[in-house]
């Protein structure tokens, strides 16, 4: 039987896609599966949203391959593969140049090269009706899927094995048991009981708690500063001591955002020691400025085994144009205990960063992700971790945020600016 008659009907095309992809790999896990994309138009012109992303998805699966076929004169290889570099660079898709195929030959025949090369081509993504309807009429596998990417005007293509689409949408391509596994999820804000009960109810292994000493002296979990935000008896705030013994509880990892610097370290370190946090489930945040070299020292020689992050968004210019002197800071970072380093989502030139960071072994989590198109994006750039609020109706979950500005974003906001 094909795969493509395993797919629920009522999917998404996305969905049907991933469906459908699911289904050839459980039929035989050690093939070499192969999608193909005979999208012309991405190749030199803005590339139709989401396929870049859709792309890279594709190429992160155990054994799954992206051809790419232009019927371009074969003259122009070069500037299609330039294209295509452009096209990639922000998702981190690198191109096999052996996948590219430019020249007058029918994206039938390309199928076949493909399949004599050895590849099991699973789908083929296309845009021109005509096209998908003699592959659909040629195809006798019944393994084969195709997807037509239909503008507006598009007449649809009739055929068992078809899905029609206008969209290249993450969101209903990409669940959550689809996220890449080597990415750490951190659920950020965990500041009050309904974030807390949110989050322990998620498969999220990693809840975020912003610490400060509230002005009875008591350590609690709040993102902004009394001095700035005085507070209120309308406000209830959330003692540290309750949220480690319910994480200690349910077994959950702890991050801590130490916003007060180091004066807290004493009375913080022993309530994780009466509570016999394990090392390995600990993790703490501050920026530089806030707890300071003997900050990071003391909480290194205390917690060996803890992660131990602070952000590094100033350095961008550095980085980018002075990588020497940027080095050297990093390694003084290292020097202090700083294990992993933070970068906002919204940061200029993010992918050179997350590149040259990575590339000189350093562990790296992007923070500060709006919603959940943007989330899905940043898990396929695989940084280290990924912390986010959350607020994702799509999924079910409605993430409060840390309250930041006393404010906390709606479904609707979430949904906004995804």
């Amino acid at each position: 039987m094909g795969t493509h008659r395993l797919m629920d009907p009522r999917a998404s095309s996305m969905r049907r896609l991933a469906q459908h992809l699911d289904a050839a790999r459980r039929s035989d896990p050690n093939d070499r599966r192969l999608v193909v994309f005979c999208l012309d138009e991405a190749l030199v012109d803005p590339a139709r949203p989401g396929l870049i992303e859709v792309i890279r998805w594709l190429q992160l699966q155990p054994s799954t391959f992206v051809a790419m076929v232009s019927d371009r004169p074969p003259h122009h290889r070069r500037e299609v593969l330039c294209a295509l570099d452009r096209l990639g660079q922000p998702m981190r898709v690198r191109f096999d140049p052996d996948l590219v195929r430019v020249g007058h030959e029918s994206p039938a025949s390309a199928v076949d090269g493909f399949r004599r090369d050895g590849y099991r081509v699973v789908a083929v993504v296309g845009r021109d009706p005509t096209m998908i309807g003699a592959l659909a009429r040629a195809d006798d596998t019944g393994d084969l899927l195709l997807f037509h990417a239909r503008g507006p005007a598009d007449p649809p293509v009739a055929a068992p094995q078809v899905i029609e689409g206008e969209h290249f949408d993450l969101t209903t391509l990409v669940g959550m048991d689809d996220l890449p596994s080597e990415v750490s999820l951190v659920w950020h804000g965990v500041n009050d009981v309904d974030n807390l009960q949110q989050f322990l109810a998620s498969p999220v292994e990693w809840g975020e708690c912003d610490v400060r000493r509230d002005p009875r002296g008591r350590l609690v979990l709040r993102h902004d500063s009394f001095a700035t935000a005085p507070w209120t008896s309308r406000e209830q705030l959330l003692p540290l001591a309750d949220v480690v013994a319910a994480l200690v509880d349910a077994d959950r990892a702890v991050k801590l955002d130490l916003k007060d610097g180091p004066d807290v370290l004493a009375e913080v370190t022993a309530l994780l020691d009466e509570h016999g946090y394990p090392q390995d489930r600990l993790w703490f945040n501050a920026s530089i400025d806030v707890l300071g070299v003997d900050g990071f020292r003391r909480l290194r020689w205390i917690y060996p085994r803890a992660i131990l992050q602070c952000p590094v968004d100033f350095l961008t210019p550095l980085l980018l144009a002075m990588p020497t002197q940027a080095r050297d800071i990093l390694s003084s970072l290292s020097d202090w205990g700083v294990d992993r380093l933070s970068l906002a989502w919204g940061a200029d030139h993010l992918v050179p960063l997350l590149d040259r960071l990575q590339g000189w072994g350093h562990a790296v989590n992007i923070y500060g992700v709006p919603g959940l198109a943007p989330f899905l994006r940043a898990a396929l750039l695989l940084p280290h971790s990924l912390t986010a609020d959350f607020n994702f109706p799509q999924w079910g979950y409605h993430g409060r945020g840390s309250g930041e500005g006393c404010l906390y974003p709606t479904p609707a906001e979430s949904g906004a600016a995804a």
